[in-house]
């Protein structure tokens, strides 16, 4: 039965968490923005799509199959991010589509073609996770760069090997399935990037890594990251397998959020031409 390229769980909700770099009082015409975006991103991937709308008005669903009709729209009630992440997971481990699967936001902007890009990529260099969004992190945070970077270079970008992301990803049915009960931990207050570094191991074993974390001049943000990497997997952190993350620069999409554009791309300007191109005003 699996006869698709890809099997996407998109998750939406109707709030504005905090500011983003347009629409900031119109969610719908955001996530409308964002969803062009990821259909334009599919090029000829043949997609087996669920959306989960989160408390969503009707108005919502309406959109969302205008824009894609073929989509299997789910509707929740107050699921919140951890309830609609669990969500995702189940249904991504319960098809029977596509092996390879994808968490999607409804806050990113795609470049045309992206994802069919990366399905080259990670059908050809086989990593286990797979993120398009080259967060600022990666340049600003310390605690990514106490190791030179590593990485491949393909499709005109160089994709590093990095240690942590977000909730949207790439992935593998299998490698999730083994790594369920890490992503789980999000459910009991897990950070992000905690549960990813646990997975990655990125640097988790060098001396540097807690010295940053730990310098009493940097919020604090950094010491209970680390501790909930602990708290939460430790048995993963020592003793578990060791998975690949790799990200592209420049980054083939964005995070809409304010502060969390990604580096080294134009995105005003496209974000101006394709809410034109779009008529999303």
């Amino acid at each position: 039965m699996r006869n698709f390229d890809l099997c996407v769980a998109y998750r939406v909700y109707p709030g504005i968490c905090k500011p983003v770099f347009m629409f900031q009082n119109n969610k719908l015409k955001l996530a409308q923005f964002a969803f062009k975006s990821f259909v334009n991103a599919l090029g000829k991937v043949k997609t087996k799509l669920y959306i989960i709308l989160d408390t969503c008005p009707n108005e919502y669903k309406d959109t969302f199959l205008r824009i894609y009709p073929d989509a299997e729209i789910i509707e929740g009630v107050h699921l919140g991010n951890p309830g609609s992440f669990e969500m995702q997971m189940n249904l991504l481990l319960e098809q029977n589509f596509s092996d390879l699967v994808y968490f999607a936001e409804d806050d990113y902007f795609y470049l045309p073609d992206s994802i069919e890009i990366s399905l080259d990529f990670y059908r050809k260099h086989k990593p286990h996770f797979l993120t398009l969004y080259y967060h600022p992190d990666y340049l600003n945070w310390e605690i990514h760069n106490i190791s030179a970077p590593k990485g491949i270079a393909f499709e005109n970008r160089f994709w590093q090997r990095i240690g942590s992301t977000t909730l949207t990803f790439l992935t593998s049915k299998k490698i999730l399935d083994e790594t369920k009960n890490v992503f789980l931990s999000f459910k009991k207050k897990n950070y992000d990037c905690s549960l990813w570094f646990s997975l990655t191991k990125t640097n988790i074993f060098k001396p540097a890594f807690y010295k940053l974390a730990f310098n009493p001049k940097r919020n604090w943000f950094y010491a209970k990251m680390i501790a909930k990497m602990w708290w939460f997997n430790a048995w993963q952190s020592l003793f578990g397998n060791e998975y690949s993350l790799y990200a592209p620069f420049p980054s083939l999409a964005t995070h809409l959020e304010r502060d969390s554009l990604a580096p080294n791309v134009r995105w005003n300007e496209l974000f101006q031409y394709y809410q034109k191109l779009w008529k999303i005003e």
